[in-house]
């Protein structure tokens, strides 16, 4: 375990870590989709969710003076996008504990002070920044880090992160610095936003993140899970690790989102893709 690592006790039932991609603010759905859920391998039987991580552009927004532009218009058309106000706000309640990274779509005022911790007053609602975190399922631990947020390009491309002290769209020296200090095989589950170099698109090699790879190479996590991008080829291996984008189409996607279900086996770390119970 990672030393300093915070660690969260999970409920030893269910069993099964269900992982999103970009949901946009239909958090609603995402908590929905965990009581109804069940392996594509065996679509009969109910997976029982004791976390969720989310990959990113989860709608971190609570009011309208927050959006960003691409938000604004898209929740002009579906009132959805806006999703997560009420959870935010204390009148719904999290339901399954949730571990999320920053997307580049986010109110990022809303991040703790510090960037990692929970956000707010919404109990259950934790940002992972710089360091991972180990929990806790069925007398198992589970140490799960992020990088959250994307690769900056133009000025910033040789680098790839900015100076900022505090998290916002790109990557911050800070995390990626901290993360790269970690130890190999020191983490688990690896949840980023963007994806690795030349591998995040079907149809172009253009497409990714070099500090992504190299962190890959560097950690070898069991499984490596993205978003962002919306045509991304099967799951494949950079070294030991999985990696996985939650917007494949072969996910139980959300309606008019990108974003889809997947499920993680904390026993085995094994990933299979969800469908709907049935």
């Amino acid at each position: 375990m990672p030393t300093g690592a915070p660690t969260m006790q999970i409920m030893s039932e269910p069993v099964w870590i269900a992982v999103f991609g970009d949901v946009h603010g239909t958090w609603d759905a995402m908590f929905t989709y965990c009581e109804y859920c069940a392996p594509k391998t065996e679509p009969s039987a109910a997976a029982r969710i004791s976390l969720v991580l989310q990959c990113g552009d989860i709608g971190l927004f609570s009011a309208s003076p927050g959006l960003d532009k691409a938000t604004r218009r898209y929740a002009e058309q579906d009132v959805s996008e806006l999703g997560a106000d009420e959870f935010l706000s204390g009148a719904r309640r999290i339901s399954i504990p949730t571990y999320f990274v920053r997307g580049n779509h986010e109110d990022f005022g809303l991040l703790p002070e510090d960037g990692d911790g929970q956000i707010g007053s919404a109990q259950g609602l934790h940002h992972i920044y710089k360091r991972p975190v180990a929990l806790e399922i069925q007398d198992r631990t589970i140490t799960v880090a992020g990088l959250g947020g994307i690769a900056a390009r133009g000025t910033h491309a040789a680098a790839e992160w900015v100076e900022e002290d505090f998290p916002d769209r790109y990557f911050t020296r800070r995390e990626v610095e901290a993360l790269m200090g970690l130890a190999p095989c020191s983490v688990d589950i690896l949840i980023c936003h963007d994806g690795p170099a030349g591998a995040s698109l079907r149809i172009t090699q253009d497409a990714g993140s070099e500090t992504i790879t190299r962190l890959i190479r560097r950690l070898q996590p069991r499984l490596m899970m993205h978003g962002h991008y919306h045509d991304p080829p099967e799951p494949y291996r950079i070294g030991e690790t999985l990696c996985v984008c939650l917007n494949h189409p072969r996910s139980w996607r959300f309606p008019n989102r990108d974003g889809g279900m997947g499920l993680v086996d904390p026993a085995s770390r094994e990933f299979v893709w969800a469908s709907p119970m049935g």
